[in-house]
């Protein structure tokens, strides 16, 4: 049973027990507790108690909750900034290959994730291309408006391979940023920007690597 189907059901359930409820005190009219028809004190408890199931049954199905699973994929604009020693002087490069980026990710808690990412390039800027790139991370979702709309950071390390014939190879710390727009049918897309290496050195060079992305997922 979907989230969305699940939900439906509790929301029905929760309509028939309040109106089980007013047939109940329609019964019970001359009935008194305290000076107080039993009919209002059932029938207050019974819309009391569907109104905490209708709310348990939409936190429960929130895409940021524990136990939500998602998968999903970005198209990642990198920006590649190499320094390196030619004949005595730096040269400064700037690369900026196109990237997708695959992730899967599980909600530990309650707008909290582990994720894992893997990457492959999908087109080279001056033969200069991201040869791979995988990364685990924890995300946080910070502010979430209704289901609808979140922004969250992330942090974790990343490796990743890049150049011409794996120019530079380097495991580093990455941080970032990004927000979600949660559509139906469980999907959401999203923009995000990653710092995945900072001040990295490798066999004499020093880089940095960050990304723009967009991308969508499915929750389940």
């Amino acid at each position: 049973m979907t989230d969305t189907l699940r939900y439906m059901c509790l929301r029905i359930l929760a309509a028939l027990l309040a109106a089980l409820a007013v047939g109940l005190g329609l019964e019970r009219r001359s009935c008194m507790i305290h000076d107080k028809p039993i009919r209002t004190v059932r029938r207050s408890a019974v819309v009391a108690a569907a109104f905490l199931l209708v709310s348990g049954a939409a936190a429960a199905v929130g895409p940021t909750m524990p136990g939500t699973t998602y998968v999903g994929a970005q198209v990642a604009q990198m920006d590649w900034e190499l320094e390196m020693e030619d004949g005595g002087q730096v040269v400064e490069y700037d690369f900026q290959p196109l990237a997708l980026i695959g992730r899967f990710g599980h909600f530990i808690l309650p707008g909290v994730a582990l994720e894992g990412r893997l990457g492959i390039n999908l087109s080279d800027d001056d033969d200069m291309e991201l040869d791979g790139l995988f990364g685990a991370y924890a995300v946080a979702h910070l502010l979430n408006v209704r289901d609808s709309f979140s922004i969250y950071v992330l942090a974790g390390a990343t490796n990743a391979d890049l150049g011409e014939d794996n120019t530079v190879d380097d495991t580093a710390l990455s941080f970032g940023a990004g927000a979600d727009l949660y559509l139906q049918g469980n999907l959401s897309i999203g923009f995000e920007y990653t710092q995945y290496h900072s001040g990295a050195e490798d066999g004499g060079a020093e880089w940095d690597l960050s990304a723009v992305s967009l991308g969508i997922r499915s929750h389940f």
